[in-house]
């Protein structure tokens, strides 16, 4: 077992303090194993592909003119732009189920200036200390 290591998977209080409110550094593999999962095709792919849409009226969502969409075989729904492209702008789950997710910002990015050297820490001085 690595030393500072619980051996239940869960970091010991002394190795969550060196990392709090830090940037972990990792080799390009590892970041990619951990990124490689979030895509826009991966979040829309896992949905079914199998529903059918049917138009339930108009709306506004986040202050951008939506069309509602409901899904007559699952019952979920969702909000799509009415102007412009037609971007998803929320996801509802079908009746009775909690929880949405908006969609917003589309077409903008945040870019962050680097770390410097005094915010990063790497998973050997984690686990090593």
């Amino acid at each position: 077992m690595p030393p500072g290591s619980c051996g239940c998977g869960r970091p010991q209080a002394h190795q969550s303090a060196r990392v709090c409110g830090k940037w972990v550094k990792l080799p390009a593999k590892s970041a990619q194993a951990l990124t490689g999962a979030i895509s826009m095709d991966k979040f829309f792919g896992s949905m079914n592909t199998n529903a059918t849409f049917r138009y339930a009226g108009t709306a506004i969502i986040n202050g951008t003119p939506a069309w509602k969409l409901v899904d007559v075989t699952g019952g979920a729904s969702g909000y799509v732009a009415r102007q412009g492209p037609p971007y998803p702008l929320r996801i509802l789950p079908p009746r009775g189920q909690q929880g949405q997710f908006d969609f917003t910002q589309w077409n903008t990015a945040i870019l962050m200036p680097p770390p410097s050297g005094s915010q990063l820490v790497t998973l050997s001085q984690i686990v090593n200390g």
